[in-house]
């Protein structure tokens, strides 16, 4: 994958891209009531985010990681991201498949995502 330079440095031009409040759900197992459990999602945390589809190139290069990757997500760099979690903004899903450090700065997190599922 190419360097991205997503700031010139003090962060403004990110900022003005991370336009979207998101919500960062992780699962968690809770009991049915009769002896099994159920999968549920519970809030993590809130951010500021870009999301992008992918387009021409970008989603045939991605075909190759995993066929379902449809977006990419981009916020700020948090240590607690992984594909077990998802993004979820108004009505949209979208299920974590790979988060990215740019860089390897730990300053954003690039998230490749499948749109798909329920609230």
């Amino acid at each position: 994958m190419s360097r991205r330079n997503y700031s010139n440095g003090d962060g403004r031009a990110l900022a003005s891209r991370l336009r979207r409040r998101v919500r960062i759900e992780t699962p968690v197992e809770v009991s049915d009531g009769m002896g099994g459990t159920v999968r549920n999602w519970q809030l993590l945390a809130e951010a500021w985010a870009e999301i992008s589809p992918l387009r021409g190139r970008e989603a045939l290069a991605q075909f190759q990681l995993e066929s379902q990757i449809s977006h990419r997500i981009v916020l700020r760099w948090r240590a607690n991201l992984d594909a077990s979690m998802r993004v979820v903004h108004g009505g949209r899903v979208f299920n974590i498949r790979a988060v990215l450090n740019v860089n390897e700065a730990d300053r954003m997190l690039e998230v490749l995502a499948e749109e798909g599922g329920a609230v």
